[in-house]
């Protein structure tokens, strides 16, 4: 669905690039995590996925990106919407209209669907994602799992087939972290999901394959197990039970639970 060749991004008036000879593919229905410390280029390579970078937010702009076949440089950021979706940080600055129905029917109105077309599409994600209790409220009424939920069901009412979140954990609590990583595991059975953290927490295993960037490079495309006991040096802040686990020589523990497991078996027995 998305291939990148070659491609180097600065942004106007900066010296150094954002972004630096990355090339990678990304399929359908892969559960992908873009990691990496805050300002390496994970949000400026995931805005080149659907024209924001460079139709929007000017720069040198160098290489190829293709989406479903189609190079991005000659594709409209509406066009590409309905391919690639993305929800930023702050899912509140993308809610355009005085309820959750009037939100999710915003994009559909702007590509000058039917009416018959808009209540269809309303009426399938608001089922999707388990959301029809909530589709009459006002969004300054909802909690912060809530108005994700409506961002996300606005970009898929746009039948897009790749949907991007940039460090959607932010504002949730643990507890609510993890069920939304479980939603977004079940999510990508039906169309990819590329999640942009820097914290990794349980996110790893709920993924599928991680992408690690560091100034503006790719350092490593991995499986996450090979991801956590791969690397050299700590680039990002990988989880305690993690570095506890590669102290005592228990390899590829992605959870607490395993870790007590592995040190049972290895320690116990």
């Amino acid at each position: 669905m998305i291939e990148v060749e070659n491609l180097w991004f600065r942004y106007p008036n900066s010296k150094d690039y954002a972004l630096k000879n990355i090339n990678l593919e990304i399929d359908e229905k892969e559960f992908v995590l873009v990691a990496g410390a805050s300002g390496c280029g994970k949000s400026t390579l995931v805005k080149t996925f659907n024209g924001l970078i460079p139709h929007f937010n000017r720069g040198e702009f160098k290489g190829i990106v293709k989406v479903d076949g189609i190079s991005t440089l000659n594709t409209t950021v509406k066009d590409l919407s309905t391919k690639v979706g993305i929800v930023f940080q702050n899912p509140e600055n993308q809610l355009i209209g005085a309820n959750v129905e009037r939100v999710i029917e915003f994009g559909l109105q702007n590509i000058a669907l039917k009416r018959e077309e808009i209540t269809e599409r309303v009426e399938r994600v608001v089922k999707e994602l388990r959301i029809d209790d909530i589709r009459h409220r006002s969004i300054d009424s909802l909690s912060g799992g809530e108005k994700q939920k409506v961002a996300i069901a606005s970009v898929l009412a746009m039948n897009c087939k790749i949907l991007v979140l940039d460090e959607p954990l932010s504002q949730l609590d643990p507890k609510s972290g993890l069920d939304f990583l479980r939603f977004l595991q079940n999510l990508s059975k039906s169309l990819g999901v590329i999640l942009v953290e820097h914290r990794l927490g349980n996110v790893l295993q709920f993924v599928m394959r991680v992408i690690l960037i560091d100034e503006g490079e790719i350092r490593m495309d991995a499986s996450p197990r090979a991801f956590a006991y791969g690397l050299s040096e700590e680039i990002v802040e990988l989880p305690k039970f993690v570095k506890i686990a590669r102290l005592l020589g228990l390899q590829g523990v992605l959870t607490k639970e395993e870790l007590k497991q592995e040190y049972d078996r290895v320690y116990r027995s």
